[in-house]
């Protein structure tokens, strides 16, 4: 430890010194104790060969010319001068040389971190360069691929609308050369040959034009359980009771319109709060309109074998004139979407009676199947799919949701479910499980409510007009046989069992219950 010889404190970090090169005494490096100005101490931090006496030794010194720093307040024009005053004796040509040194040391380091800054951007611009064309060749390449499988494609698209188009001209010509006749009574010991020939006189037809006579197995004659029709179950069952085809249709319309009423009686109670849950969607659907590739594409997949709803349209008809009607029901959805509204027409469903357990002669073990027309199937398909995908994209419907869903299913949740269960078990945790079956789900939904949900998950606008537009005013008759049954209006509820459907999921029900909370 050194004091300083003027204050005689102590000389630390803080508090450096300087030593006099003459009688060796040290000073702080200040302007009390050494009388140096801010710029001679700076100077002497900097170059090492500068030289330094303390006044005492000054002042015993002879006088002699000296190089000195100046002061802080004086003039900087003359950089060497003749100074009386107590400074420092500096070597000019040594400071000189030793500030050219050193910034040539550091001039030449920064010249070789650029340098080298320089090489190694210079190899990765190369890299980079490398890459960029491989990726354009490899473009190039998948260009190319591209094109060889479109033509392909086109190819092969053509080859089988060529096929497609014999096969029906294949089968035409078949059709048009067949007769088929049936409900003719069969004899043991009728002579085929003599049957054909009473009917060939009948049709006018000689016995040359006739190439192939075969009777077909009956039906009791086929292997395998015979199936009785729906209309044979009803009638076989309610027939013995004398009441006629249109009483029996009847009596199961007002069956399922008084089962709907009195399953949902008015609840004012609220079990929860909506509040509490709700999370309205940030995001609100634009549906896009229909054009005629689309509305075809929807009429190809309709399955040719579904019945016809009550304006008598069969899907295999217009499937086969898919070409000149998609235009026309283009137009239609596209008037539905722009105004919000949906043609009356199109709001009556035929329900059919299905045997579910129990006694035939039952109508509470009858449910029923609501068959809607080829045309509002498709409407209601084409607008579904862009909700379901509105929904998808923006992730609006819970995750732990299976049902409805595309991707999802009965086999996932269950899997789900069981994890869960044994992981809880494994954990020495009891399970506790409770299983709810709402009984009429889809007729007892309420639209209200429904709308409610819609709106929350971003139905809005003119889309919510036309589901307000498409629930209300329904109505449905019952077909048993030949008779038809009165017209009964629906409030509530969804038709359930639709025609048209997409990997066994009813497109009516995905479009109501695509919402996420329905409570």
């Amino acid at each position: 430890m050194t004091n300083c010889d003027s204050c005689h404190k102590l000389i630390n970090k803080r508090s450096p010194g300087i030593v006099c090169n003459r009688c060796g005494k040290t000073f702080h490096l200040n302007a009390e104790c050494s009388g140096l100005t801010a710029k001679q101490r700076t100077a002497l931090k900097v170059a090492n060969s500068l030289e330094w006496m303390c006044k005492e030794c000054q002042d015993h010194s002879p006088k002699r010319r000296s190089v000195i720093i100046p002061n802080d307040d004086e003039d900087e024009e003359d950089e060497v001068s003749v100074d009386s005053k107590p400074g420092l004796h500096i070597n000019v040509k040594q400071l000189l040389r030793d500030i050219s040194k050193e910034m040539e040391k550091t001039i030449h380091k920064e010249l070789t971190d650029v340098t080298k800054a320089l090489e190694y951007q210079s190899d990765k611009m190369d890299e980079l360069t490398e890459s960029v064309e491989g990726f354009k060749a490899a473009i190039q390449e998948l260009k190319k691929k591209n094109i060889e499988l479109q033509n392909r494609n086109n190819h092969l698209e053509t080859r089988i609308g060529a096929l497609e188009q014999r096969m029906q001209e294949t089968e035409q010509e078949k059709l048009s050369k067949t007769i088929e006749i049936t409900n003719v009574p069969c004899d043991p010991k009728e002579v085929i040959s003599e049957v054909i020939a009473k009917v060939a006189n009948k049709l006018q037809v000689t016995n040359d034009e006739i190439e192939e006579v075969k009777r077909l197995p009956s039906r009791k004659e086929q292997p395998g359980r015979i199936k009785d029709s729906i209309d044979d179950t009803i009638l076989n069952a309610f027939e013995r009771s004398g009441g006629s085809h249109l009483d029996i249709a009847n009596n199961f319309a007002s069956h399922f319109r008084d089962t709907v009423k009195s399953i949902s009686p008015p609840c004012n109670s609220k079990l929860l709060n909506a509040q509490s849950y709700k999370r309205p969607a940030t995001v609100t659907l634009r549906l896009q309109k229909a054009t005629n590739t689309k509305v075809e594409k929807l009429i190809q997949r309709v399955n040719s074998k579904k019945a016809p709803g009550i304006d008598g349209i069969r899907a295999i008809d217009l499937k086969r004139i898919s070409k000149q009607v998609s235009e026309a029901i283009a137009k239609l959805i596209n008037s539905c979407i722009k105004h919000g509204k949906y043609p009356p027409e199109l709001k009556t469903g035929i329900v059919r009676p299905i045997h579910k357990k129990g006694s035939k002669n039952d109508y509470e073990n009858y449910r029923p199947i609501t068959i809607l027309p080829v045309i509002d199937k498709l409407v209601e398909k084409f607008i579904s799919n862009q909700i379901l995908t509105f929904y998808e994209s923006n992730q609006i419907l819970n995750s732990k949701q299976y049902g409805f869903q595309r991707g999802k299913s009965t086999t996932q949740l269950l899997s789900t479910f069981t994890d869960d269960v044994n992981m809880h078990l494994n954990n020495k945790k009891h399970v506790l499980v409770a299983f709810i079956d709402y009984s009429k789900a889809f007729d007892t939904l309420q639209h209200k409510l429904l709308i409610e949900k819609l709106d929350d998950c971003g139905i809005r606008g003119r889309v919510q007009e036309w589901c307000k537009e498409y629930l209300t005013d329904r109505a449905f008759c019952v077909k048993v046989g030949d008779a038809t049954s009165i017209e009964e209006c629906v409030t509530q509820g969804t038709a359930q069992g639709c025609g048209y459907r997409n990997s066994s999921k009813s497109s009516t029900k995905r479009l109501h219950l695509i919402v996420d909370v329905v409570a």
